[in-house]
């Protein structure tokens, strides 16, 4: 076995991993200064000048405004804003105990878990229906979010994740980073945050301008608008305008989505993709016909519909300052829809029940954080012949649960016949099989420009999986497609892993690229290769910006994950050391990180710290085939055989027809003078592998010896 031995296995994370996991929380409010997390004294600061400055001009607004849950996103816990019983109220749940108290005009909370109590005083409310949540100050200016939530409608308190334990140092405790208010809520619940992580002290001193979504969090500054007001003059800044598409999707969208941050400038913007870049409805967060499953904020959602396609809006449905849907029934649709839609013809459901409801219909949902249901924006027809094929859900068993899909499938061909009319998911299922049959469905919605660039570039995605060399020309094509920022991107993030596409010069030319998330994928595909004169410039401006991504997400798991991938491949061991050791630190059972630091031990021949890096990851995963294969290689490097062959059999057995787990069992085997296990094991692979070269490789080296 040769030393640094786990060079080629380095597992490099996805770009644009990181991704905000907005805690959906909604109630805040103008809170006193403290240590750390205040509102700024000068709220001229950045030009931001405060709601209260908008009354004289927009009242009807701020009217509309007040109460919403934008204002009430976040407030300080006192009287008029705390939901939840804590008239000495106890509760206990999941082997955790809980007192809700008063004392003078302070709420607190005592809880006791792992045979420790403690009592803290409750500093703020996060939301306000159809659940409430309560912030806690921390050390260091963190400000973590309470486990026990408050139900507004059952009026209860209540763990979003029943019948979990979660112990103490895990990732999902109240008390650690995914409960964490400052990088997990915060920018989507106050104006003008602004998060000032200290990454050396893991600190933070989180400032806004306004505690709550005040009137700037969407309109950006109003300092040189009401200037310009009071001088009679014009001012022509975007965002004081709303009502384009595109500027409602990239100020609303900066919250209502899953995302992941380009930079830490909290202002709105027009363009979306200079600050994120939206999630791809793949299998990572959305079921494989891109309905909802995980969290999904809306935006990507949206962005895979019709909807967008044809100029629908967030206000052609929603007032912007209330919150409120325009209509509660089918009027909602019928202002673009014809009124034929909403008749018993067209839906067959008896007028005026649920089941005559567009969006019961045409908007699914599920519920999220324990109680919150929320609609899929994908605006889908059913489809439960593909529930019944795939596995996918559909809104008509959704409702009528004790019925089967086949039963929704023939009610469906009964009133509108058997032929279905396409939709994207007819090829994206197939595709996101990732076998045999996948390429062509994937290779046609890439393709297909009547599809949304977000459903296209989700294709780009799964088809980088298994792309052959036939393919090159669709990335390469991609990658300069013009108008289709979202499919430029994704080419070129998804390229990454082939050699190719790296040596082009189209690689290159998405330095030059006018959309920020364009050129940050673009660096990531060549930051580590030999720059060439003509891009010298282009390529140092595009790694300020990748780094720039990189602090914006330093103090999430990822974000150090993704820190610790770039300083590796740029050939800074000790940063990346640096980088993954952080993660750990804020999550321990992340196995890919522990195989990636590992590497770089080794590497410098630090075997024993690998070591004690890695053994942990069979521990937290029994079955996971590449610790045990890694553990196997280390300890055959420092020549423990016996330890090396139990992890390198664990690998094989769990994975046999992974080749190179069962080609190295068997040299270390023969290796340590045992023959008669190494020969038992090459019959059985052989079997298992009739037309592995390498494992038939092996086969002179017992014939010699017979």
């Amino acid at each position: 076995m040769k030393r640094n031995f786990l060079v080629f296995l380095s597992v490099c994370c996805m770009y644009l991993g990181v991704s905000i996991f907005l805690l959906r929380c909604e109630k805040p409010e103008e809170q006193t200064e403290t240590t750390y997390v205040h509102s700024s004294e000068t709220l001229s600061q950045h030009g931001y000048i405060g709601s209260k400055n908008c009354i004289d001009c927009h009242k009807e607004q701020h009217d509309e405004w007040m109460n919403s849950h934008h204002d009430l996103a976040m407030k300080e816990a006192n009287s008029q804003f705390i939901r939840g019983d804590f008239n000495d109220v106890q509760w206990e749940e999941d082997s955790m105990k809980y007192l809700f108290y008063k004392k003078d005009s302070t709420y607190f909370v005592q809880i006791t878990e792992e045979n420790s109590t403690n009592n803290y005083p409750i500093k703020y409310t996060f939301g306000w229906e159809p659940l409430q949540q309560y912030l806690i100050e921390f050390p260091n200016g963190k400000y973590q979010t309470l486990r026990a939530s408050w139900d507004t409608e059952e009026k209860k308190w209540f763990h979003q994740y029943p019948d979990t334990i979660i112990p103490q140092g895990d990732w999902l405790h109240w008390t650690e980073n995914a409960q964490n208010w400052n990088n997990m809520c915060a920018s989507c619940h106050s104006t003008n945050l602004e998060k000032n992580f200290n990454e050396d002290q893991f600190a933070y001193n989180t400032t806004f301008s306004e505690i709550n979504v005040a009137c700037e969090a969407c309109h950006g500054p109003g300092e040189k608008h009401a200037n310009a007001m009071k001088n009679g003059e014009k001012y022509d800044e975007k965002l004081w305008n709303l009502s384009a598409q595109q500027t409602q999707v990239s100020v609303c969208g900066s919250c209502h989505a899953r995302r992941t941050m380009l930079t830490n400038d909290n202002n709105p913007h027009p363009e979306y993709l200079s600050r994120f870049f939206p999630a791809l409805i793949t299998k990572d967060n959305y079921h494989p016909d891109g309905q909802i499953d995980n969290e999904d904020y809306v935006l990507s959602s949206f962005l895979s519909s019709k909807m967008s396609q044809n100029n629908v809006r967030c206000t052609s449905c929603h007032n912007p300052h209330t919150t409120k849907l325009k209509f509660n029934d089918n009027r909602l649709c019928t202002q673009c829809h014809e009124q034929s839609y909403a008749l018993e013809e067209h839906h067959f459901h008896p007028m005026d029940s649920e089941g005559a409801q567009c969006i019961n219909c045409h908007m699914d949902g599920k519920k999220y954080m324990g109680n919150d249901y929320r609609r899929d924006h994908s605006f889908r027809i059913p489809r439960p012949d593909q529930s019944i094929t795939y596995g996918t859900p559909n809104a008509c068993t959704s409702c009528h649960e004790d019925k089967s899909d086949k039963w929704a499938k023939e009610a469906i061909e009964k009133h509108f016949g058997k032929e279905r009319k396409y939709h994207f998911s007819d090829d994206l299922l197939p595709g996101s099989k990732l076998d045999e049959k996948s390429a062509p469905h994937l290779v046609k919605l890439i393709a297909d420009s009547t599809q949304t660039d977000l459903v296209r570039a989700t294709a780009l995605q799964y088809l980088s999986y298994i792309m052959t060399e036939a393919h090159l020309p669709i990335f390469i094509e991609a990658m300069t497609k013009p108008n289709t920022p979202l499919l430029r991107q994704a080419a070129y993030t998804h390229s990454l892993q082939v050699p190719q596409l790296r040596q082009t010069e189209t690689a290159w030319q998405g330095l030059k690229d006018s959309i920020r998330a364009v050129r940050i994928a673009s660096f990531r595909l060549i930051a580590d290769l030999n720059i060439p004169t003509s891009y010298q410039e282009d390529y140092n401006k595009v790694q300020k910006e990748y780094e720039e991504m990189l602090f914006a997400n330093a103090d999430m798991v990822n974000g150090q994950v993704q820190k610790g991938d770039y300083h590796q491949r740029m050939g800074e061991p000790q940063k990346a050391i640096k980088a993954y050791q952080y993660s750990l630190k804020m999550d321990s059972l992340q196995i890919p990180v522990r195989l990636n630091l590992a590497i770089i031990l080794s590497n410098q021949g630090r075997s024993y710290d690998a070591l004690e890096v890695l053994k942990p990851a069979v521990e937290i995963q029994e079955n996971n085939e590449t610790a045990h294969y890694y553990l196997g290689l280390l300890y055959g490097e420092l020549n423990d055989f016996p330890m090396s062959i139990k992890h390198l059999k664990k690998a094989a057995i769990i994975a046999p027809q992974n080749e190179t787990y069962t080609y190295n069992l068997i040299v270390t085997l023969m290796k340590n003078n045992q023959r008669i296990d190494a020969k038992k094991i090459l019959d059985s692979a052989l079997r298992t592998l009739p037309n592995s070269q390498r494992i038939q490789s092996l086969i002179p080296y017992f014939q010699s010896t017979q």
